[in-house]
């Protein structure tokens, strides 16, 4: 169990700082104007984030781990850290909703509360990941490879 956990925990330190690293890398690549992230513009943000992603997901990881959680109770685990985020959440969703009925938004104006929005829910697939992950490798070993 004490091993399923810590494997859960590298696993999801990985996919949440891979996931974050390519997502805040992209915007920065998009959108250089150094205004997307309230952070350092350009490698600087994308690897900031990546670290503080990977101690959620890391967190995630563990608890996955420890208590052999499915694929879908992963991505439950995912979506509560989402949801102590709630505040986050619910002002990248309004600001994406008054900009749509403002008009005709600009996807440069809607980017940075997409990539906050996305964010967010890539803590459902880093659940639901580890929890795949963990289950094929357990499956492996029993298969003796």
């Amino acid at each position: 169990m004490i091993l399923q956990a810590v494997l859960g925990t590298f696993i999801g330190m990985g996919i949440a700082m891979i996931l974050s690293f390519v997502e805040v890398s992209l915007g920065e690549y998009l959108y250089p104007s150094g205004g997307m992230l309230m952070l350092p513009s350009g490698i600087t943000a994308a690897i900031l984030v990546a670290i503080l992603m990977g101690i959620v997901g890391g967190l995630i990881g563990l608890i996955v781990g420890a208590f052999r959680l499915g694929t879908y109770q992963g991505a439950a685990v995912g979506l509560v850290v989402a949801v102590f985020r709630w505040r986050g959440l619910y002002e990248a969703i309004r600001n994406i909703a008054r900009l749509v009925q403002s008009g005709h938004p600009g996807f440069s104006l809607l980017f940075p509360d997409l990539l906050v929005l996305s964010l967010f829910f890539d803590f459902v697939i880093v659940g639901a990941l580890v929890s795949t992950c963990l289950r094929l490798s357990s499956q492996s070993t029993r298969l003796g490879f």
